[in-house]
């Protein structure tokens, strides 16, 4: 008996799926056969997928970390490195049912000849199933080939990626899954087995699908006009014999996925496409589906709305934000977009130029919209362009409410929903709403393109702010009314931080802080507090850039301080430096409401924060949850730091404190969920 034989091998594509990874992989830990390797492949994960994964230990498991190439990528990276010749897939946010190897290996065993092995499988939603999927078999075993395939197919896909074996030696000769498309390529691989051989399916569920799970292709892609595995048919039809009964079937097969691209392009306003799709069908089963659709694409868009595009109950949002580069604003909309409730939501997000959160926004399911290629002025002719851009998205889209992140982005997204009818959320991420008085305190330049927020600020239907200041300043100037102004704290997510800080085991103590490097960040006030702080153990790490960081960098050259401050630059792995820290400061002289001290609060980590910045007064209690300190007084800092370091019971209790205060205030989920709520509060004024 070959060696191996009796083995099977599970592969787990894995990207940004950290809430659903370990239940996946337990579920395969938990087979009543056990004869298995567990291969699981981190596709680029930016969120702790690859962590949690790793955690579960056991010794047939192998994680395998890769860049970002796609599912079809890590699903043919875990073939390659399987040692079994049946290698069974999984998605990350899936499950199988305890039998499932089992009933594989039992099936392989009576079919030995067969490319391929697979199981019924069933769909939840919300934690209640709504069906099996492949209804209707009369035998416990059915034998699928191309003669019988296309024609259960249109009913309901019969071959599912959770619930499916293949022979590791048929991808030799097929081929394995196409990197080249984003959609269908599991289609495209079951066809090209099924021409060479059959595939087995048990009618007994195997397997569970996730219908809710965030970032699902099928759920926030459309279907593109052109589908790859409609080419690789033409083109093994050319090179098989094929019935003319199963030729009729394949073509129906292609129609059932036309007719799901031509209403989707009719639901959302492209109604002569959609049109133009089914007109150019030829179908003998979906002809009265064809006809219902072909009349609906003549109902006005505000009407067809009403009766079909809201059926699935989701509210769409454009979240419009300048760029998508590191910094607090996109930080937001990236925590906003992944944690909305995809059975109520559809975000999407319209941005000017990229940055990290661009890719990971993406990998999120999240539909992006680029409105220009590079940053822009406000004050420019380009902005004509941008705001006629955005409508006609927010038209064709129909999205209903503009979620505005900063101010260039306001006043094009603003201007873009009146012309298109969308209800407008402006939130506050800058000093826009800070009076004058409060920069020339602070010693900064008063920022002149705010000088128009209060007309834009009228064009809100509501505006949400971080401070109690900003708050006051939109009612005193009456740019709207008490209920239409909502303070709301930032939320940072919570399952990535720690129970309290994880100090370092050895080496130098460690404060660290992370900011733009500018006049308002305060950053140089930061090589003051250095020089004052005693001890050679102590290390400040600074993560950031901007335009003071040449002068930075010569200023601690010119006092010596090269042993003591360490500039890291940006760094997207913040919370990971955050762990192995002992203080978080954050000196600004302006500020709002800083993700990064929540971060640190989130560890476990004490602050040391800006009095009177912000929301800072309001937001820590002095000595209980944190220290608000003078951000002219470097003295002061100096000592707070030092006497922290000296006693570390009484850091470690002001930082569990910080940790309760934002587990009960800032939990990005809450926030959201708030946010949520005031979309549909304004969706019930639009509908009336």
């Amino acid at each position: 008996m070959p060696k191996n034989q009796n083995k099977i091998c599970v592969v787990i594509p894995l990207f940004n799926k950290s809430a659903y990874i370990a239940r996946a992989m337990n579920s395969v830990l938990n087979q009543s056969y056990q004869n298995f390797e567990l291969i699981v492949v981190d596709d680029g994960s930016t969120d702790n997928s690859a962590d949690i994964a790793g955690s579960i230990k056991d010794g047939r498991i192998r994680v395998i970390k890769k860049a970002n190439a796609g599912v079809s990528s890590a699903r043919n990276c875990g073939i390659q490195e399987a040692t079994s010749d049946l290698v069974a897939f999984l998605d990350a946010d899936d499950a199988y049912k305890p039998d499932f190897l089992k009933r594989i290996i039992r099936m392989s065993r009576q079919y030995p000849d067969a490319g391929g092995y697979a199981a019924n499988y069933e769909i939840l939603s919300k934690g209640k199933k709504i069906k099996t999927a492949v209804r209707g078999l009369r035998n416990e075993l059915t034998i699928i080939d191309i003669n019988n395939y296309f024609r259960m197919a249109t009913h309901g896909s019969p071959i599912w990626s959770s619930a499916v074996a293949i022979r590791k030696r048929v991808f030799d000769e097929t081929g394995a899954f196409p990197v080249a498309i984003k959609l269908g390529e599991d289609l495209d691989t079951w066809i090209r087995v099924l021409f060479m051989y059959p595939i087995i399916l048990d009618s007994a569920v195997g397997a569970t699908y996730f219908q809710d799970a965030e970032a699902r292709a099928c759920q926030t892609n459309p279907l593109p006009e052109k589908l790859v595995f409609f080419d690789t048919l033409d083109r093994l039809m050319k090179q098989y014999p094929v019935p003319k009964k199963t030729q009729d079937e394949i073509r129906e097969f292609k129609n059932f996925f036309i007719q799901n691209y031509a209403i989707w392009q009719i639901k959302y306003a492209f109604s002569a496409e959609g049109r133009k799709a089914f007109l150019n069908m030829r179908t003998q089963i979906f002809w009265l589906n064809r006809s219902k659709w072909i009349a609906l694409s003549f109902v006005p868009m505000r009407l067809l709305e009403k009766v079909v595009v809201r059926r699935d109950g989701k509210i769409r949002v454009l979240h419009v934000i300048h760029t998508l580069r590191l910094g607090g604003a996109e930080s937001n909309v990236y925590n906003l977009a992944r944690f909305h409730d995809l059975s109520k939501t559809e975000p999407h997000v319209a941005y000017a130029s990229g940055g990290p959160f661009e890719e990971k926004l993406r990998g999120k399911g999240v539909r992006l919209f680029k409105y220009a290629d590079n940053p822009t002025k406000v004050l420019s002719l380009v902005s004509i362009g941008i705001i006629l851009k955005l409508a006609s998205y927010i038209r064709k889209n129909r999205i209903q409410v503009v979620h505005t992140h900063n101010f260039n982005a306001h006043v094009w997204g603003s201007l873009a929903a009146k012309l298109a009818g969308a209800k407008i959320v402006e939130h506050v991420h800058d000093p826009r709403y800070e009076p004058a008085s409060m920069f020339e305190a602070a010693g900064l330049p008063v920022t002149h393109q705010f000088k128009h927020a209060g007309f834009f600020g009228r064009l809100s239907d509501v505006i949400l702010v971080l401070t109690r200041s900003n708050r006051e300043f939109v009612l005193k100037n009456r740019l709207k009314k008490e209920e239409n102004v909502r303070l709301l704290l930032n939320g940072v997510p919570l399952e990535n931080y720690s129970n309290g800080v994880v100090h370092p085991t050895s080496g130098k103590k460690t404060v660290f802080t992370a900011m733009r490097l500018s006049s308002e960040k305060n950053a140089a006030f930061i090589l003051s507090i250095a020089e004052k702080t005693q001890g050679e153990d102590v290390i400040f790490k600074i993560a950031g850039d901007g335009p003071q960081k040449q002068s930075i960098e010569e200023e601690i050259a010119r006092r010596g301080l090269g042993s003591k401050i360490e500039l890291l630059g940006f760094r997207p792995d913040v919370s990971g430096i955050l762990k192995k820290s002992d203080i978080f400061i954050l000196p600004t002289l302006r500020e709002l409401h800083s993700l990064t001290m929540l971060e640190a609060m989130s560890h476990g980590v004490p602050v040391l924060v800006s009095k009177g910045a912000g929301c800072n007064d309001d937001f820590i209690s002095e000595g209980t949850n944190g220290f608000l300190l003078d951000p002219h007084d470097a003295g002061k800092w100096a000592e707070k730091i030092s006497y922290l370091l000296e006693h570390r019971d009484e850091a470690k209790r002001i930082g569990e404190a910080g940790r309760k205060l934002v587990e009960s205030q800032c939990d990005i989920r809450q926030t959201v969920k708030k946010i949520e709520a005031i979309y549909q509060e304004l969706i019930r004024k639009l509908d009336r």
